[in-house]
């Protein structure tokens, strides 16, 4: 009996990664906590790509290389967010306010070049809508399946 692709559901991970991105350029100040839940939805997606890597190894790859780019910058995006939160909460551990100041201005800096960095790769990342993303795949499945292939993974 051949295995058979079903439509992933209203929410499914794409949707949600999506959503995530829209998020965490909404407004004019991002929220660290919006980018940080962007990147949890980019890796499910990554687990997801690897698991199709057999489907079409050299299109997979691409797609989990550029989704692990991503997550890089977005996970560097988080770190410094949490070094804002650390240095927030302790100005009196640094020898200077000045140097305080200095590191808060660094690391906001750095932030917003990880948000324009990530803002075109994760458009590119996520440009086909959902759906069509699942019919491309359940066709790359079905030829797969014809040419007498065996499970992925």
């Amino acid at each position: 009996m051949p295995i058979r692709c079903r439509p992933l559901p209203e929410g499914s991970t794409k949707r949600r990664a999506r959503r995530a991105r829209r998020d965490a350029y909404a407004s004019p100040a991002p929220a660290p906590a919006r980018f940080h839940e962007w990147r949890k939805r980019i890796k499910y997606d990554r687990y997801h790509v690897r698991l199709l890597r057999d489907l079409w190894p050299d299109a997979m790859a691409a797609r989990r290389t550029a989704l692990h780019h991503l997550s890089d910058l977005l996970g560097e995006h988080h770190d410094l967010a949490t070094l804002d939160t650390v240095l927030a909460s302790r100005p009196a551990e640094l020898p200077s306010h000045s140097l305080h100041r200095a590191l808060l201005d660094l690391a906001s800096e750095r932030r917003r070049t990880l948000e324009a960095q990530a803002r075109p790769l994760g458009a590119l990342v996520f440009a086909e809508k959902p759906k069509a993303f699942v019919r491309r795949i359940a066709r790359y499945w079905e030829v797969w399946r014809e040419e007498g292939a065996t499970a992925p993974g």
